[in-house]
């Protein structure tokens, strides 16, 4: 491994302020002396963002913003996934996703104005969603596999601050399928195969402040594949408790369509909500660990979790706790 790659989310191109740029500079091995990217032989291929202040390639507190998989089964990784969270891709500061196939192919400077330079670009639907806009909670870009054949072509986006279902800043995740026979422009007002809504206003489904991924794939009941879901979020409010917090887990997603809100047991395998106000549940401040699916007991099976809520009063004001749950496969509905 000795390609790199370098995000800009704040400079200055092709006449557009803070539109952002990915640079790709192949074999830095090979490289020596001081390279300035004002110069196009200085890297193997850039891509430009397509909007002033766009940020291409930014994210927020060291969010990841630049994804490397492999959607199309080649013998190695070489798409890229790059966010753009405060891009006017379909609605103002809505964001976007970019999937770029065959990065490694590619050369010279590539703006994001021309589709002829990307295969999909997603686009937030509502003004000020911020589309791939992690806040610290590590990722909103997920390629997963959920067929099972080997190949991550299969696609969770989080969205932290989108406004869902006539809601503000709830959050959702979407579940996009197959996306390497997908191409052009799309929005997600409707082009996805799934969307999960937390409880209420200002849930931020997914963020964590820090606290680690705010979603996760996991196998607890066993399949051959792991297609069940856990979504943390510790600002949801659930049970009449402001900001208690609630970890999710959503079994089988691979057999869900439509939009999902998780308030409806029917949408869901297990929810564990926080059990005071202000517990904030799942957040670990910037641990990194704060929801874990271990084997905790030995049995062999990857189905205990563990969770962490540092506001907790147990015993103590904000004395915080660690909960171990066991057995996840076993518990249906909401405690």
């Amino acid at each position: 491994a000795n390609d790199l790659l370098l995000t800009l989310p704040r400079v200055d191109t092709q006449s557009l302020s803070d539109n952002g740029a990915v640079y790709l500079i192949k074999d830095i091995a090979s490289r020596s002396g001081i390279f300035s990217l004002a110069s196009s032989s200085s890297y193997s291929a850039a891509w430009h963002g397509a909007f002033g202040g766009g940020n291409l390639g930014g994210n927020t507190l060291g969010g990841q913003a630049v994804v490397v998989a492999n959607v199309d089964g080649n013998a190695y990784a070489n798409d890229l996934f790059i966010s753009t969270p405060l891009s006017d891709a379909v609605a103002t500061v809505g964001g976007a996703v970019y999937l770029i196939r065959d990065a490694d192919k590619k050369s010279g400077d590539l703006s994001l104005t021309s589709t002829s330079n990307y295969a999909v670009r997603w686009g937030g639907a509502i003004a000020s969603d911020q589309l791939s806009r992690v806040d610290d909670s590590n990722a909103a870009v997920y390629p997963i596999d959920l067929d099972g054949d080997g190949v991550k072509d299969d696609l969770l986006l989080a969205c932290i601050h989108c406004d869902i279902a006539s809601r503000v800043d709830n959050g959702g995740v979407y579940m996009i399928k197959d996306v390497n026979t997908l191409s052009g422009n799309r929005t997600l007002a409707s082009d996805y195969d799934a969307v999960w809504l937390p409880l209420t206003n200002g849930d931020k489904l997914t963020f964590t402040n820090g606290g680690g991924p705010g979603v996760q794939l996991v196998n607890v009941d066993g399949n051959s594949i792991a297609n069940d879901m856990v979504l943390v979020c510790p600002l949801c409010d659930g049970q009449s408790r402001t900001d208690n917090g609630a970890v999710m887990l959503v079994n089988d997603i691979a057999s869900r369509s439509g939009t999902l809100g998780l308030a409806t047991v029917a949408n869901l395998m297990f929810r564990y909500d926080g059990s005071q106000t202000n517990d904030m549940l799942g957040d670990n401040g910037h641990s990194r660990g704060s929801v874990q699916v271990v084997d905790a007991d030995g049995d062999g099976k990857t189905r205990d979790i563990l969770i962490g809520a540092r506001f907790a009063n147990t015993g103590k004001s904000d004395a915080g706790a660690l909960y171990w749950v066991k057995d996840l496969n076993t518990f249906v509905g909401v405690v």
